[in-house]
């Protein structure tokens, strides 16, 4: 007796089946990528500066609607900031032998696909950004101001990850707009501390390139500073964690908030270890040690939420 041919099952992880989806178109592919970038754990690190916003600016837990708007802009930004950037970066380049730096999106998509991803990016970034509020709005759109400015900074000054990193950090004051409606002292004092946070992010980066960076004629903070980059990093590291507990003061905080502090202190440390002979790998790992960094300070804001009632830092 004949049996009837059965279907194999798909035994293929997620992971596999949007692979196999995106080859198969390849436009779809390529706003996949561009989107993602090729290290999405390295794009969460502008997140948590505008999740400790989110949490501080609420009463105790941060409203969904703003949360969930919060996230998508500063995720929608990183890589709208860096197609823009890219071609900023390839007018100015024209004609040098200098190298323009990469950018996700200007490695995947091409010509009027290119053209329709900016498009598209900046008008629901526009739109998401308009539902946080008229504040939040314009102060998004000065954020995106601040990454458009950045291939000029970076082509005619070795201050081009402090720059961005003050980018970054303005992510906790738009956070602030969005839930508020405004931008209290607590809010600039955290976007302080989160400037400071993200330019020690991108030290950590700039150390990994910089050979990089020397090949192809390009400028950056750590090609500045030599061998004075780690005690650099340690002095911006330092001063992001004095900011932090001045936050803490001032919200006030709970002495879970203290716990977290140490804990993202105890991880500075591990990463300082980590890149001691500034290696390139070596750096890479303390930049993608900064993700525990982050969620350890906003672990500890949680927790002191939790809490509350407690005394806040003295």
């Amino acid at each position: 007796m004949a049996t009837r041919p059965t279907r194999a099952r798909s035994t293929a992880a997620p992971a596999e089946v949007v692979a196999r989806t995106t080859d198969a178109v390849p436009w779809l592919g390529g706003v996949w990528r561009a989107l993602c970038g090729p290290h999405p754990l390295r794009a969460l690190l502008a997140l948590w500066p505008a999740w400790w916003a989110l949490w501080l600016a609420a009463e105790r837990f941060p409203p969904w609607p703003q949360f969930l708007l919060v996230t998508l802009a500063v995720w929608l930004a990183q890589p709208l900031g860096a197609f823009l950037g890219e071609r900023i970066g390839g007018w100015l380049d024209a004609g040098t032998r200098k190298s323009s730096p990469s950018a996700p999106a200007g490695e995947v998509l091409r010509g009027r696909d290119a053209l329709l991803f900016a498009v598209a990016l900046t008008l629901v970034l526009a739109g998401v950004l308009l539902l946080g509020g008229v504040l939040a709005f314009w102060m998004g759109l000065g954020a995106l101001g601040f990454a458009l400015a950045h291939p000029f900074v970076r082509r005619y000054s070795y201050l081009a990850q402090a720059f961005l990193g003050v980018a970054c950090g303005w992510a906790a004051a738009v956070a602030f707009a969005a839930v508020q409606g405004g931008v209290s002292a607590l809010g600039w004092l955290l976007a302080c501390a989160g400037s400071l946070w993200m330019i020690g992010c991108l030290l950590w980066q700039a150390m990994a390139d910089r050979a990089e960076d020397l090949r192809c004629g390009r400028r950056s903070t750590a090609i500045l500073l030599g061998e004075m980059d780690l005690p650099a990093l340690a002095l911006v590291s330092g001063g992001a964690l004095v900011a932090l507990v001045l936050v803490g003061h001032r919200a006030p905080l709970a002495m879970g908030y203290l716990a977290g502090l140490v804990l993202a202190a105890l991880l500075a440390g591990v990463q300082f270890w980590l890149a001691r002979g500034r290696g390139r790998e070596d750096c890479l790992r303390a930049l993608a040690l900064g993700n525990a960094s982050g969620a350890a300070v906003l672990a500890g804001i949680v927790l002191a939420k939790v809490l509350g009632g407690a005394q806040g830092l003295a």
